[in-house]
This record gives structure tokens, sequence and C-alpha cells, in this order.
């Protein structure tokens, strides 16, 4: 069974990288920076960091997804 995050949708955005396989593992990292931007990498390479004017409802930990 695969594992799965629910999250709200903040959006469709392309990875720097041109292949990303099926049944690979890769290293997600998602964090809050101390400038208040969300922050996502895979495999160490950054993906996401958006500000929270961008998506204050989602960065500001309330809500359900």
């Amino acid at each position: 069974m695969p594992t799965t995050l629910t999250t709200y949708l903040l959006g469709v955005f392309e990875a720097p990288f041109a292949v990303v396989r099926e049944e690979a593992w890769y290293r997600i990292t998602a964090s809050r920076a101390p400038t208040g931007h969300l922050v996502v990498a895979v495999n160490g390479t950054l993906i996401l960091n958006v500000s929270h004017a961008y998506h204050p409802r989602v960065l500001a930990g309330g809500g359900t997804p």
C-alpha cells in the first residue's frame, strides 16, 4: 500500500531535474524558514519556496486539509 500525505493544494511546481521515476525513493523535506517562507526540497534540490503572503492560511498552521 502506498504512503500518502494529505495536504492543501498549493499548486503544481516543476522539478528542476528531468526524471522522477515510479517506485523510486526520494528524500522530501519541508520546513518553514525564519523568513516565514515554506520551503520544500527533493533530494536536497529546492522545489518550492513561497512566502506567507502567497498562502497565508496554509502557513498559519490552522484549518483542515
